[in-house]
């Protein structure tokens, strides 16, 4: 018999408990790492939302503001003020999706992208800070079931 996961016996199986333990902090890690990322970049003028908002357009540039808000966790509405916002400050620019003018598509602006480059040195502080004392082993194990776990909640998920 082999030792692979799919061969271990229900009782070495993570319990309940364990599993809601490990989500609380997950989204602990989050909130702490965005709490010191905010303070790190202040000086900047980066509001975290706004910063979240170019990251996600870094990676996606031409998302719809649909698709923002959800990714932001906001309403339409409020993301729709905050884009305004963004695109006053000159970071953000909206166009009509070609094929349906009502969608509107969000780009980060060469300034907007410059301002993500400008938290570099952050970014680099505060994943040393985050991964000080993780093992390659203990990384790689983590970015898999990590990677795993957000397939099994988008397979989940109504579009």
């Amino acid at each position: 018999m082999g030792t692979g996961p799919e061969n271990k016996s229900a009782a070495s199986l993570p319990t309940w408990e364990e599993k809601g333990d490990l989500l609380y902090m997950l989204h602990e890690l989050s909130r702490l790492m965005a709490t010191w990322f905010d303070q790190a970049v202040h000086h900047l003028g980066v509001t975290h939302s706004q910063w979240w908002m170019l990251m996600h357009l870094h990676r996606h540039n031409g998302s719809t503001q649909s698709e923002l808000a959800a990714i932001c966790m906001m309403g339409r509405a409020a993301a729709g003020e905050l884009i305004a916002r963004m695109e006053e400050r000159g970071l953000v620019f909206r166009i009509n999706d070609e094929a349906d003018a009502r969608i509107k598509r969000v780009f980060a602006s060469d300034a907007g992208l410059a301002l993500l480059g400008s938290m570099d040195e952050e970014t680099r502080r505060l994943y040393d800070i985050a991964f000080a004392r993780v093992g390659n082993t203990e990384f790689h194990n983590a970015r898999s079931a990590m990677a795993q776990m957000r397939l099994n909640m988008l397979d989940t998920l109504k579009p």
